[in-house]
């Protein structure tokens, strides 16, 4: 293609020198000479014009192409599933038997697309590598739950559910309706293809935790695995405890 450009770029340019020098030599051109005239100009007009057609389609070639859609029933991309969710980036932190799974794509990502992650109340913080070992996983959910404190006193709640966003907004049993608690929001931790992996990281971290100074869990743990295809979600749900605000007074006694 570039080849093909690059040639009649040059016998663009020699007609032009012909044309001109033609024209230079004779002040009075008799009738050869103009007929002459008009058929270069005619040859250097179509040389133009594919040339123009040229450089369109060289142009075209290098344009990077778009991802084809997704064939019903295929296994996604994370890509693809990115540019239907851009804001979900933590698709790309969970392996390749999670992101290939229906129930990914028809149920959870738009649910957390449509209400904005439960109006940014739903944090994902997984560990980045897909194919981390299940002790580097293990160590990723203990730091979760341990950063809750660092700054100031937490009560927490550690779970695994089927859909995050239905276990923090649900009429019945929504941590969003809890009076009681006032959950300040929900920390995905985890996320398996299977609710039994879910449910041996819950039980690892209430073991962890349990009958320590804000823990709210009771029970081991794994109670509540279920039999719904993945994917399944491992969580902490959480709230600081901020000290009371000072009031000065300047006052004088």
């Amino acid at each position: 293609m570039a080849k093909r450009i690059r040639t009649l770029a040059s016998l663009l340019w020699e007609s032009d020198v012909e044309d001109c020098v033609d024209r230079c030599s004779s002040q009075k051109p008799d009738d050869g000479t103009t007929a002459r005239l008009r058929m270069l100009e005619t040859e250097n007009s179509n040389l133009r014009a594919q040339l123009y057609q040229l450089q369109r389609e060289n142009a075209l070639l290098r344009m990077p192409k778009p991802t084809p859609p997704l064939v019903p029933g295929a296994k996604p991309s994370v890509v693809e599933l990115l540019q239907t969710w851009p804001d979900q980036a933590w698709i790309q932190a969970v392996g390749d038997s999670v992101v290939g799974l229906p129930r990914l794509r028809e149920e959870i990502l738009p649910q957390l697309h449509g209400t904005n992650n439960g109006k940014g109340c739903i944090l994902f913080h997984l560990f980045k590598n897909p194919k981390a070992k299940a002790s580097a996983i293990l160590q990723h959910a203990l730091n979760s739950v341990l950063d809750l404190s660092k700054k100031h006193p937490a009560v927490f709640k550690i779970g695994i559910t089927s859909n995050p966003i239905e276990r923090w907004t649900h009429s019945k049993y929504g941590y969003a309706l809890d009076k009681r608690e006032n959950w300040l929001g929900m920390k995905v931790i985890a996320v398996f293809d299977t609710s039994a992996l879910a449910a041996m990281v819950e039980s690892f971290l209430i073991h962890k935790f349990v009958n320590t100074p804000g823990c709210r869990n009771a029970a081991a743990g794994g109670e509540t695995a279920s039999p719904v295809e993945g994917p399944h979600f491992t969580y902490i749900v959480y709230k600081i405890l901020l000290p009371p605000f000072r009031v000065v007074s300047f006052a004088k006694p």
